[in-house]
């Protein structure tokens, strides 16, 4: 279960929001979601409405996706819970976020819900909604009292307001695919049909199996450039309004798929000043009772936005990463500085506390540098290190142990008193290294040991250790 202190932002959101833009369908899209709830909680489902044939209420509420930590379907995937009788029904119509349970008592049903059937301690119900248009609901849960990550309701927002655009744009589909169909029927379908298109917002345009065009709605007009309804009839030709290099997939894939049955994705598209843009398509074929083609459907809306919107944020991603990667390259830097006192001395001073990770990175810096300055002896200074254990310990006989290996003598210096009576409570033998209570004295040693002395001008006084130089 993640904590408080993870992040989804930017390696999570990026991956379950591509997720989401490639879904096909309402239940990839529950999916997506489900997967994305699987990086930050214990469980996850997604509920969608199933509104009253005139779309005035909610009828109907779906498990569309479900997910839960333990492998277990704890919720029938496909079940339908009537409205009425829909334990959340009460939290399901929030604005933002609703934290359950809320400082007042849940009502029976939902605590039954929450903790008897799907065992949560904590929840989460997110809206899926679009100006107001409720299309269901998130429910996210946990089984203990951590946290859940410091970004969560911001990403899941952001998550579930390009879901429910989305949904509502699938919706809009089918909904636009079943009146089409229907309008051409009759003439009073084909008048209901048009009121629908001309109110929509994407681009939606007919033509006949031989490609002549035989309807087009207003934003069908504009998004390719015509100046006038009338001069997109005349003039639209779906082989010119694709750029060269995409006219071959769509003679030889699309419109064979389209006329076949039904055919998604993107597709290059041109303006009528030859400008190129990316357009999410949906295009499928038109039969009649006796299902004999009779033309094709074509769905358009202008993606250029929302790509570039995710290639920014795969940039801001990637320079996010790249500054923490330059930052942790500097702490390790200055946690681990190497100091060249003369040709064959170097003095580490250690400050803070010491884990595995920085252990590691203590001995990689102290090999390095006595192979850069051709050090013999290596003052290790741990006045800074504010607790002496047996972990510690271990690491830095480790690090000595290395230094010795490549030749080097190592002095560790900075014992006070506390370290000193820690040292010896908790048994650790340093018995085989060399400790002095200051830098000081271990830079007089140091010299001492490489046949050098610090002498005051006019003073013959020096230190010395008799018998102890190196070769």
């Amino acid at each position: 279960m993640s904590t408080g202190s993870s992040s989804l932002f930017p390696q999570p959101f990026l991956e379950h929001g591509r997720a989401l833009a490639v879904a096909r369908d309402r239940s990839e899209l529950a999916r997506a979601i489900c997967d994305f709830l699987g990086a930050c909680a214990d469980h996850g489902t997604v509920f969608l409405y199933e509104h009253r044939p005139d779309g005035s209420a909610v009828e109907l509420v779906e498990v569309t996706a479900t997910w839960d930590r333990s492998g277990r379907e704890l919720l029938p995937l496909a079940m339908r819970y009537p409205w009425k009788d829909f334990p959340l029904r009460a939290f399901s119509a929030t604005e933002g976020i609703r934290w359950l349970p809320a400082s007042s008592p849940l009502p029976a049903e939902a605590e039954v819900w929450l903790t008897d059937l799907l065992h949560l301690r904590r929840a989460a119900v997110v809206p899926l909604k679009v100006d107001h248009r409720a299309l269901g609901f998130i429910l996210a849960g946990w089984r203990d009292d951590s946290e859940p990550p410091a970004d969560f309701a911001p990403v899941v927002e952001a998550l579930t307001t390009h879901a429910a655009h989305k949904l509502l744009y699938h919706r809009e589909c089918e909904f636009a695919l079943q009146q089409a169909r229907q309008a051409l029927q009759t003439a009073e379908e084909e008048k209901i049909f048009r009121n629908l298109a001309e109110n929509a917002g994407d681009a939606i345009g007919i033509v006949e199996p031989d490609l002549v065009p035989f309807y087009v709605n207003a934003a069908f007009a504009s998004l390719y450039g015509f100046d006038s309804v009338h001069d997109a009839m005349v003039s639209a030709d779906l082989l010119l309004m694709t750029p060269p290099e995409e006219r071959q997939r769509l003679e030889e894939e699309i419109i064979p798929q389209a006329r076949a049955g039904m055919w998604k994705g993107t597709l290059q598209q041109l303006r009528q000043d030859r400008s190129v843009f990316t357009a999410a398509v949906t295009m499928f074929g038109i039969r009649d009772a006796n299902g004999d083609l009779i033309g094709l459907a074509i769905i358009a809306r202008d993606e250029t936005a929302r790509l570039e919107l995710e290639r920014s944020l795969r940039e801001q991603a990637q320079l996010r990463e790249e500054l923490i990667a330059a930052q942790s390259r500097l702490i390790e830097e200055l946690s681990t500085p190497i100091i060249p006192l003369t040709d064959e001395i170097i003095i580490m001073p250690l400050i803070g506390s010491i884990d595995t990770r920085r252990a590691r990175n203590i001995t990689r810096a102290l090999l390095a540098g006595i192979r850069q300055y051709r050090a013999r002896v290596v003052i290790m200074d741990i006045t800074g290190v504010p607790l002496v254990d047996s972990g510690v310990a271990e690491h830095l006989n480790k690090a000595i142990q290395a230094a010795r290996l490549k030749g080097a003598q190592t002095i560790v210096t900075g014992i006070s008193e506390a370290v000193a009576e820690t040292v010896v409570e908790l048994g650790i033998d340093w018995s085989g290294i060399k400790t002095l209570a200051d830098l000081q004295a271990g830079i007089n040693y140091a010299l001492a040991l490489v046949g050098k002395r610090i002498t005051a001008p006019g003073s013959q006084r020096s230190f010395t250790v008799p018998g102890s130089g190196l070769p």
